[in-house]
């Protein structure tokens, strides 16, 4: 196991100490940076999740058989892949990163 240590630096909050744990033991092909990096994706991804979920009103799917919740779940994805590429365009074209817009982004969890 290897425990890597980094610092959230957010403006306006303390600065908080994490640590990661991980089975990537070799530092030479995964460094710490890129580890780091890493989670910091997975953080995005877990906030659209749950932003696709709370904004579209996913949270409760309402429909009762397989195929119909599948397909109640491709229409949210669509709704959802159309206002994204949206915010894409609007983030491109005003030279804004696309995850600033209209979505909160906050630190990780510590525990």
């Amino acid at each position: 196991m290897r425990e890597i240590y980094y610092y959230i630096v957010v403006p306006g909050f303390r600065t908080e100490q994490v640590s990661l744990i991980t089975t990537l033991l070799d530092a030479t092909n995964y460094s710490t940076l890129d580890i780091v990096g890493l989670y910091g994706k997975r953080w995005d991804v877990e906030l659209d999740l749950r932003h696709l979920k709370t904004t579209l009103g996913m949270d409760v799917l309402r429909c009762k058989t397989p195929s119909m919740v599948r397909k109640e779940i491709y229409v949210y994805l669509l709704a959802y892949n159309l206002l994204r590429s949206l915010m894409w365009s609007a983030g491109t074209t005003y030279t804004t990163p696309p995850l600033r817009k209209s979505k909160a982004r906050y630190p990780p969890p510590f525990n």
